[in-house]
């Protein structure tokens, strides 16, 4: 048996030591996940940046997310649209709509009164979509 799998089941049997073992080491470390983030920052961002090099569609998720959930002040959450996308259908419509042969690609509404659904979504460029949104405004 490997250590990686002795550890495992380790922590398996013995689940109360582990999380007594935890608390007390977060108790006397409150600030250690804030000082690694502060000392590793570039680190960090590279692995972040990697990521989203292997994983485009991730942040274009994260973004319609953001509008729609988290950000209180962003017109989409205040007229309360909805967003039914999870990162695997992005990513279905990422490679449906071929988003990465464009240079610019941007998640469109087709119609815009509707929220974030899979079949109201597709990409398109991004100066196409700013055409779009001109469009419509007037």
């Amino acid at each position: 048996m490997d250590k990686k799998t002795y550890l495992k089941e380790w922590r398996e049997k013995n689940k109360k030591h582990v999380q007594k073992y935890r608390a007390k080491w977060h108790k006397n470390n409150p600030n250690y996940a804030r000082d690694y983030r502060q000392i590793n920052k570039l680190k960090l961002e590279e692995k972040q940046m990697e990521y989203l090099k292997k994983y485009p569609w991730i942040a274009v998720y994260r973004n319609t997310r953001s509008k729609c959930f988290y950000n209180k002040k962003h017109n989409y959450y205040k007229r309360k649209l909805e967003n039914t996308l999870t990162s695997e259908q992005v990513k279905q419509l990422w490679f449906r709509d071929r988003a990465y042969l464009l240079s610019r690609p941007s998640i469109d509404r087709i119609d815009s009164s509707k929220g974030y659904l899979f079949e109201n979504c597709r990409f398109i460029e991004l100066k196409e979509n700013q055409n779009r949104r001109k469009y419509y405004a007037n």
